[in-house]
């Protein structure tokens, strides 16, 4: 899939990590963000563009690209890089976990309870507690949860590609229909926070024009002293992330269902790359949109016109509309959390995790990026290609 999706214009990067039982959670999870800063940061260098980034893996990779898009700029999950934005547009998931927890039971209903099953499994080997010791470790861990609980504004979380084999006794199909599900109503929720910011939008830009009419009017000075006594325009509020989720349940097929050659593998590739292509065309198409909004914004005198061309270029309206990339001012910031929440939990945790690997088990940068693939081949691969417009990182088993 990675010749594939290089082949077809992309630059494309793989990225190992640590594993367990090694390390625990979350240095994976921190490895994997050090080799996210690291490609924005040379991406350009090899032709890429750091500001649209898909991230992508399969099984316990597929679980990381999925932390990954869900914690964006998370400071204790990125120690050295608190300041590195680590947000991406895309994930494509295949056949990844998503609820350590089971809140949903998928895997109690099908494990032996002599053997244990998942729950034993993750104990032992990933997060090195029960999750009868620390049930706020394993929420924080599950995309399930991060999803349900996103840490910035709803329509900025990214679009995904997923695809599950409706046999697969590794990690159950309904794992990932009960993820699909939580995300089509994060849509839903999103779609809803967005009319209600543009109907606070329309009132207060009406109220804007108002004041500026009076103040032109009731002005007799010159033209600079009229605008120093305008105020700033509205600001308009930015479009959720379109309809642009793909879920694919692959019937009869097991867990790891591409890693033969085989036509389905092939229709994998082609649906994977395609979707990619159709994501960084209506990325830019938004991208050009915010633009001129900001434009228009800076200007001295409010569009009415603006509000209907921001109504007509609603992504509800037409599925061929992506979200964009431009990050607020504040898209750093993250309340702070209570000292028993999950998310506390978390960060005394990964203080903990710094601390004890201290020691030097981190490793540099460019070791954290050595793969199967290897980071030269890769990206001597899509260097002889003519179109580079985007780039795709892949978090590999």
């Amino acid at each position: 899939m990675l010749y594939a999706i290089a082949k077809s214009g992309f630059l494309v990067m793989t990225a190992n990590y640590r594993l367990s039982p090694m390390v625990r959670h979350p240095s994976h999870l921190m490895d994997c963000k050090r080799s996210l800063a690291w490609l924005k940061a040379h991406a350009a260098e090899f032709g890429g563009d750091p500001n649209f980034v898909v991230v992508g893996g399969e099984s316990a990779g597929a679980h990381l690209a999925c932390l990954l898009a869900l914690t964006p700029n998370v400071p204790h999950l990125q120690p050295g890089l608190e300041d590195v934005d680590t947000s991406v547009q895309g994930c494509v998931d295949l056949y990844g976990l998503h609820d350590l927890s089971d809140t949903n039971l998928v895997f109690r209903s099908r494990d032996n309870p002599l053997f244990g099953g998942l729950a034993s499994f993750l104990a032992r080997f990933v997060m090195g507690l029960s999750i009868k010791d620390a049930p706020g470790m394993y929420s924080m861990a599950s995309p399930l949860y991060r999803l349900q609980h996103f840490v910035d504004h709803p329509n900025k979380i990214p679009a995904f590609f997923a695809s599950h084999g409706s046999r697969d006794d590794l990690i159950p199909v309904h794992d990932s229909i009960h993820f699909y599900q939580a995300l089509t109503k994060k849509r839903e929720e999103a779609k809803k926070l967005y009319e209600e910011e543009v109907a606070e939008y329309e009132r207060r830009l009406k109220e804007y024009e108002r004041e500026v009419k009076a103040i032109q009017a009731s002005s007799t000075s010159s033209s600079s002293s009229t605008r120093a006594q305008l105020p700033p325009p509205p600001r308009r509020p930015l479009p959720p992330l379109p309809p642009h989720d793909v879920f694919i349940v692959v019937p009869g097929a097991s867990h790891a269902y591409n890693q033969v050659m085989s036509p389905r593998s092939f229709a994998l590739n082609d649906c994977v790359t395609v979707w990619l292509h159709s994501l960084l065309s209506h990325w830019r198409e938004r991208e050009a949109l915010v633009r001129q909004w900001t434009k228009q914004g800076s200007t001295m005198v409010a569009h009415s016109s603006a509000v209907s061309a921001m109504k007509s270029a609603s992504p509800f309206s037409n599925a061929a509309i992506s979200a964009p990339t431009t990050n607020s001012s504040d898209s750093h910031s993250h309340p702070e959390p209570s000292s028993a929440s999950p998310l506390a939990l978390e960060a005394k945790q990964g203080r903990e995790v710094i601390a004890s690997q201290s020691g030097g088990d981190h490793r540099a940068e460019s070791s954290t990026l050595h793969s199967t693939m290897g980071v030269s081949e890769s990206v001597s691969t899509s260097s002889k290609l003519s179109r580079q417009e985007t780039l795709f990182t892949m978090s590999k088993l």
